[in-house]
């Protein structure tokens, strides 16, 4: 169980068992699992972890937002810094206010002696239909265990730094990710991918013919 006295915040060093910050409300303690909510810095792609995306921004009401077209994965980070000690581990999972429609986060692990740092998560839209995402939901959660004696930090970085594998995505894939990945007016988005489809449709078979 989670209690106020049980997290740290601000200078790490000063010590802590769980380093969480910004912290939880307090009238929320005690409790057994943390919540995580996305940063507004910036988000990437599955398949292009090298490029670093800014959120679109609602003209209405000037929330941020990514839009996750379907079976689509993107990397968020969240907007927590959390660290253990050699004495503790943590468990990453989905909530349900996200996995209703049809979002799910990949399961993770937070090493013991873990350093405070944010953590990347990747993001998966499983639902036939896009799904908007907007800075400061609440995305993930973390519960803690207790270990009987101290842990050897491990040398994995996780996903809290590390990058995917790399691969060399198909031009078709990348094509389709990046008309995906655009925000229009349904008819003028509609006709776009229409007249794009056409033409890398074209595009890729004069490729094909020429080839030896």
């Amino acid at each position: 169980m989670i209690t106020d006295g049980f997290l740290s915040n601000g200078d790490a060093g000063k010590g802590y068992r769980i380093y969480f910050d910004p912290p939880p409300p307090k009238d929320l303690l005690p409790t057994v699992w943390l919540d995580f909510h996305i940063s507004g810095d910036y988000y990437q792609l599955c398949e292009d972890d090298s490029t670093k995306r800014q959120f679109s921004v609602c003209p209405r009401t000037g929330k941020k937002f990514v839009r996750v077209p379907p079976r689509r994965g993107v990397r968020l980070y969240t907007d927590e810094k959390i660290g253990t000690d050699a004495q503790h581990m943590g468990i990453v999972a989905n909530v349900a206010g996200k996995a209703k429609h049809g979002i799910i986060v990949a399961p993770g692990k937070i090493d013991p002696g873990f350093l405070p740092s944010r953590l990347v998560l990747v993001i998966f839209n499983q639902s036939s239909s896009s799904v908007i995402l907007n800075v400061g939901d609440k995305i993930a959660a973390v519960a803690f265990a207790q270990l009987p004696g101290e842990c050897k930090p491990t040398d994995s970085k996780g996903h809290a730094n590390g990058q995917l594998p790399a691969y060399d995505a198909r031009l078709w894939s990348k094509l389709w990710t990046w008309i995906s990945s655009q925000n229009y007016s349904s008819l003028g988005y509609d006709v776009l991918k229409l007249v794009i489809t056409v033409v890398g449709a074209w595009l890729l078979v004069q490729l094909g013919l020429r080839k030896p």
